[in-house]
This record gives C-alpha cells, sequence and structure tokens, in this order.
C-alpha cells in the first residue's frame, strides 16, 4: 500500500474517531473531524502542522463542551460521560501533546521542552483553581508523599520527552500502557493488596509483551525503548503515591503538586540551555504544550468522577490509537510489527487484569 493510500486510511480513522465523539455533543459538529483531516491531503508531512494544532484546538473545545452541556442520554448513564472524558484525553489530548513535545524535542535541548511542559501545567492550574482556593491549594496533609509523587512524575517525563526523538509514538504509547501491569505487581508489597494467581498470569503475558517490544538487547539501538521502560516504572509508582494521597488531599492539590518539582528543578537550571524559539510555531507549541499537559490530567480526573475506575479504565488503551495515527500523520513513523504484537499482549493482559477489578467490586 502506497504513502498517499496509508495517509488516507489514517486520515479515515482519526476522522471517524473525531466523528463518533463530536457526534455526543452536537450534530453540526459532526463534520468539522473530518473537514480537518481531509485538509492537506497529498501534501509532505511538513504541512500537517495545522492538523494536529486544530486537534489540539478540538480537543479542548469539545472537553468544555462536555463539561457544560448535557449529552443526549439519559442522566442514569453518566459512565458514558466519563468514558467519553477517557476517550478524549487518550485519544486527543495525550497523542497530541505527545507530538508537540516530540516536535520540540528534535529542535531544543529536552531540559527546555520539560520546562515548558511542567511550568506551563502549573501555571495552567494556578490560573483555574487559585481564586477558588487560594493558598489553600498548597495545603496537603502529606508534603513528604506530595513531593515524592511529583518527583517521581518528574522522573517519568524526563525519561519519555528524552525518548520521543528516538523511538515512534506508537511504540512510545504501547510501552507505557505496561503501567497498570506494573502497578498490579507492585501493590502486593507497596499496597498490601492481594493478587490472585489469575492476575499473576496476566502480569507475565503483560511482561512478555513489553519484553517483545523493548527488544533489551546490547546489539540492537533501543535505548529510546528502555527509556520509555523507565519512565512506565517511574509513573506506575506515581499512580501508587496517587492512590495513597487520592483520600487524604483535595483533588486540585493532587494536580498542582504533579507539577510542581518539575517546573522548579527545570527553572534552576533551564537558563543554560534556553533557545529562544525563532518562529511563531514553535512558541505557540511551547504555550500550548503545558496547557495539554493540564488538560489531560484534568480530562482524566473529570472520566474517574463520572465513572467507576473499572468502567474507563479499559479504554486508556485508545491512546495506542491515538499516538500511531497522530506518529504517522505528523512524522510519517509507524510501529514495526513486533511492537505490534507485544501491544496486543500488554493490551489482553490489562484488560484482563481491569475485568478482574471489575469483577472484585
Amino acid at each position: 500500500m502506497g504513502a498517499p493510500c496509508e495517509r488516507f486510511v489514517m486520515i479515515a480513522v482519526y476522522a471517524t474517531i473525531l466523528t463518533v465523539v463530536n457526534g455526543l455533543f452536537d450534530r453540526l459538529s459532526v463534520a468539522t473531524g473530518l473537514a480537518m483531516c481531509v485538509w492537506r491531503v497529498g501534501r509532505g508531512r511538513r504541512h500537517w502542522r495545522e492538523f494536529w494544532l486544530l486537534a489540539c484546538v478540538q480537543t479542548a473545545t469539545l472537553a468544555g463542551l462536555a463539561c457544560n452541556r448535557d449529552l443526549p442520554i439519559s442522566p442514569q448513564s453518566q459512565p458514558l460521560r466519563g468514558i467519553v472524558f477517557m476517550l478524549l484525553a487518550m485519544v486527543l489530548a495525550i497523542p497530541v501533546m505527545n507530538a508537540m513535545a516530540k516536535t520540540l524535542a528534535l529542535e531544543f535541548h529536552i531540559v527546555q521542552v520539560i520546562w515548558a511542559r511542567f511550568t506551563g501545567h502549573l501555571l495552567c492550574v494556578i490560573v483555574v483553581f487559585w481564586p477558588t482556593l487560594r493558598m489553600r491549594l498548597f495545603k496537603s496533609e502529606n508534603y513528604r508523599m506530595q513531593f515524592s509523587r511529583s518527583l517521581l512524575m518528574f522522573i517519568s517525563n524526563a525519561c519519555f520527552i528524552s525518548a520521543l526523538p528516538l523511538v515512534t509514538l506508537g511504540t512510545a504509547s504501547a510501552i507505557m500502557m505496561t503501567g497498570p501491569i506494573i502497578i498490579t505487581a507492585l501493590a502486593v508489597p507497596l499496597l498490601g493488596e492481594r493478587v490472585g494467581w489469575h492476575r499473576w498470569q496476566a502480569v507475565i503475558l503483560g511482561l512478555i509483551g513489553a519484553l517483545i517490544i523493548i527488544r533489551p538487547d546490547p546489539a540492537l539501538n533501543n535505548t529510546g525503548n528502555l527509556l520509555v521502560a523507565g519512565s512506565a516504572l517511574a509513573f506506575a509508582f506515581y499512580q501508587i503515591y496517587t492512590r495513597k494521597m487520592a483520600n487524604v488531599d483535595r483533588p486540585e492539590t493532587l494536580i498542582v503538586f504533579t507539577a510542581l518539582v518539575a517546573s522548579l528543578v527545570t527553572s534552576l537550571i533551564v537558563p543554560w540551555y534556553f533557545i529562544w524559539p525563532e518562529s511563531l510555531w514553535h512558541l505557540a507549541l511551547f504555550l500550548l504544550l503545558g496547557a495539554m499537559g493540564a488538560l489531560s490530567q484534568f480530562l482524566v480526573i473529570k472520566a474517574v468522577q463520572c465513572a467507576p475506575v473499572s468502567v474507563v479504565s479499559p479504554f486508556q488503551y485508545t491512546e495506542l490509537i491515538g499516538a500511531t495515527v497522530m506518529g504517522f500523520l505528523v512524522f510519517g513513523s509507524l510501529p514495526d510489527q513486533w511492537t505490534w504484537v507485544g501491544a496486543a499482549l500488554v493490551v489482553v493482559a490489562g484488560l484482563y487484569i481491569a475485568w478482574r477489578e471489575r469483577q472484585r467490586v
């Protein structure tokens, strides 16, 4: 299948996703996703900037509609609203944010990109929550745990963004999907949870899938894969710490502390690496990067507020779709066949763990 044909298939997939999500909110906006996707058809990859910049705007617009308008469903069907929020985060917000980070990481120093990601995030959440909470926004019952969470998020994102110039977005997304599997394995020693033999089988299957994707062979140039694996491990610890703090501090405090350590640390060292963007395009990406990070966190939180975690968590695997489509449309790259094989094992294992969790509820 030639490049134009492949591009058309990807456009059709992404247009379908946007059309379905748009249709949940407003029939008049159904054509928006399709029109956005067919724009620039047949031209080079360097002309796809407008595509995913508009995808960013589309995501924010849909999030606002979801928050302020009732979906055309019964009031008892709140889980559907939660699923929509999770899809917005996984298929749109996070892939768009990662595509922005990858674009910037190819042109600017990693420290500057990480600084923009977290400082923008921090400023966005302070602007949103400060008017109502003031200093209570920074009040925590366990500052040590909060700073540990923030440090883990910093490590996770530093590894992930450092890996983006070396791997495709789809491959990075596939490796990050091992998060729930790692959490299940760590839940026994760190959370004191009981994990049955069925879930341990799923953990082993998921880890086999992860090894297929990462392929830790010294003869292969897989530094990027190993960095993403380190990111997934740090993010799993971050999520476990978040579980411990979820019933201790308010959600707004959790969000602001997520970006605090990374913003403070990188603000101290970024002057030695900072290069002022010469184009308005790169300046726009830097400004939007942190906003998209904050938006993705907001969408995930709204998802779990509207529906049980056991209902919405399986939809996090749709990130692989968004990441693969975005990676092809923006960078012209696709994961190799072994990545798809490993990703299939990881997804099956993760969905089985989610199903077992739901059976326990």
